[in-house]
């Protein structure tokens, strides 16, 4: 039996490309590992930003490191770190490779020179597939550690820091290195504090989760001088209660998990939306990975955080999921899954219990809304109250079904003294004719020939309620259009079009007369020149003469119903105008 020996020429330069570029989702993910090396230097504050757009900084003020550790930090997959620390894979310092043209490493720790170290990113990226071993790839492309001199605010007993600075981001990389992605993805995915000034939950948060022993690591980050907050941003989207949850397998507490719930009975939207798992306040996956674990429809009307507690429970490379080589993970998954279907649950609960937002919309639109249509919306609203669902049996949410149901309560009531403001307002309209009529006519106008509606809405309701010189322009249009005319007088386009010459005077004048005037093809045609010049005559309006002296001298309800019945018949003219075809003897 022979035993298979490996050496140095066994690994080749693919490997390099493999780790490198193959164990991360995005390339965003580099920033997570330097920010991870930064938090197990105990950096208190971590900085990101551009120099000249093309290179991105790293700079924190952790303890820096020696020429041991920087060589150490540069082992390709070996790593001095423990179970306390956040990374643990080796291969952070490399991970910007896919990134940038060359990585320049400057570290600083107290009582120890200044030294700088670079990659040449380029050249190694030219040598994944060539027949070279990895560990001549990897010697020919890191440059010898360099001493530097201190800068004039440096002193070399106190001084540390360490800086990465990925130079010359390359142009493939430019969509994902922009500053809001960035910016997004640190808030999301590194171990930052909540902004209390606009999420004052926060503090009780954080609270609960020192009270049950979770390790966050807290670090501040500014990118490009702005301080770096997690989600959520916001207090008024969620109902004011913290529904927190502790994750047992086996007897073992595996995670924590906090949650906020949505009260505008909706999905959240980002960055304000999602359940995160979380372990030693860095994130693992994305919040895709939760609503799997569902196994079924998930309004995301949650947002929240599942801390892992139990160190057996590790992350994979990628970080975005667990190792699969554990037998907690399924039973734990199980969990979380059957948890979140108790969420989903809840908010059918509450969808049919609370609509405190619709009510909000149907008390601005009652003192506009007609009174009938109101009450329909009303007695819709009351028929989804009404629904009997049931709320889940997950005792985590035992205090979130108190919260719904007293707002259920306030939200009937609300409701009830809306249905009863608006049947005072129809028992008012009841004794109005003419706002019903009014409403008649608005209705009607709904169901009008569309030129007609078209040119009636438009109309100020004043003008609506006037005999304007315009009121026939959608008969002249239509005139015009199914004639192939230009005459601009509904007189000739109508003489034309229906093949009239005049109207005869009588003998001994008109036994009834209006205001002092007197006034089947060729009688429609009389009959649309009469309707003008009855109502919108502009040579009659022009001439200042009391010719609309029996519209005028009208009750408004009597204008009413002229200007309805006016409009009625001006909708008859248009439909038999469109109705009409053309003459094949012309």
């Amino acid at each position: 039996m022979s035993v298979v020996r490996f050496t140095d020429e066994a690994f080749g330069a693919k490997l390099i490309e493999a780790i490198t570029a193959g164990l991360y989702d995005g390339n965003l993910n580099c920033l997570r590992e330097y920010v991870q090396n930064s938090i197990d230097s105990k950096a208190k504050r971590i900085d990101v930003y551009f120099e000249n757009k093309i290179t991105l900084v790293i700079k924190d003020n952790g303890e820096g490191m020696d020429k041991e550790k920087l060589e150490n930090a540069l082992q390709f997959g070996k790593s001095e770190k423990t179970e306390k620390d956040i990374g643990w894979r080796g291969i952070g310092l490399w991970s910007g490779v896919p990134t940038c043209r060359k990585i320049v490493i400057v570290t600083k720790r107290q009582k120890n020179p200044k030294l700088r170290i670079e990659i040449n990113a380029d050249q190694l990226r030219e040598k994944y597939n060539q027949p070279i071993p990895a560990i001549k790839v990897l010697s020919a492309v890191t440059g010898n550690i360099e001493e530097l001199e201190l800068g004039a605010d440096e002193s070399i007993q106190d001084s540390q820091y360490t800086m990465i600075r990925l130079e010359g981001i390359l142009p493939n990389q430019y969509a994902i290195f922009n500053d809001k992605d960035i910016k997004d993805y640190l808030s999301r995915t590194i171990p930052v504090p909540f902004n209390i000034r606009e999420f004052k939950l926060g503090k009780e948060i954080s609270k609960r989760l020192l009270e049950k022993g979770v390790e966050t690591r807290e670090t501040v980050v500014f990118f490009e001088n702005q301080q770096i907050f997690r989600p959520p941003y916001a207090d008024d989207l969620f109902f004011d209660y913290l529904i927190d949850k502790e994750f047992v397998i086996k007897g073992q507490t595996i995670a924590y998990g906090w949650f906020l719930s949505s009260k505008n009975n909706r999905a959240l939207t980002p960055p304000n939306r999602g359940i995160y798992f979380k372990k030693k306040g860095m994130t693992i996956g994305e919040e895709t990975l939760i609503s799997k674990l569902s196994e079924q429809t998930y309004n995301q009307w949650q947002y929240g955080e599942i801390h892992i507690i139990n160190e057996s429970l590790k992350e994979n490379a990628a970080r975005n999921n667990f190792e699969a080589n554990n037998d907690l993970l399924d039973p734990f998954y199980k969990q979380v899954g059957e948890f979140v279907r108790s969420f989903q649950s809840m908010n059918y609960y509450q969808s049919s219990n609370v609509a405190s937002n619709k009510i909000e919309q149907l008390k601005k639109q009652a003192d506009i809304e007609d009174p009938k249509k109101m009450q329909n919306k009303i007695d819709r609203l009351k028929t989804r109250l009404e629904r009997n669902r049931s709320f889940p049996a997950e005792p985590a949410l035992n205090g979130m079904k108190k919260i719904i149901d007293n707002v259920s309560t306030k939200d009937k009531e609300s409701l009830k003294k809306l249905e009863e403001q608006v049947e005072e307002k129809r028992k008012v309209q009841k004794n109005d004719p003419i706002k019903e009529k009014r409403d008649q006519f608005n209705e009607f106008i709904k169901t009008a020939h569309p030129s007609l509606k078209k040119h009636l809405e438009k109309t100020t309701q004043k003008g609506k309620m006037e005999l304007n010189i315009d009121a026939m322009d959608p008969v002249k249009d239509i005139l015009q259009q199914k004639t192939g005319l230009t005459l601009d007088t509904i007189c000739k386009l109508s003489q034309k079009a229906y093949d009239w010459k005049t109207v005869e005077k009588g003998d001994n004048g008109p036994i009834l007369k209006l205001s002092g005037e007197v006034y089947c093809d060729r009688n429609f045609g009389v009959m649309i020149h009469a309707l003008h010049d009855l109502f919108v005559n502009s040579a009659k309006h022009k001439k200042g003469e009391p010719t609309f002296a029996f519209f005028e001298s009208m009750t408004e309800e009597e204008r009413l119903h002229i200007i309805m019945d006016f409009t009625a018949a001006q909708d008859l003219v248009l439909r038999l105008i469109e109705k009409s075809i053309p003459n094949k003897k012309t």
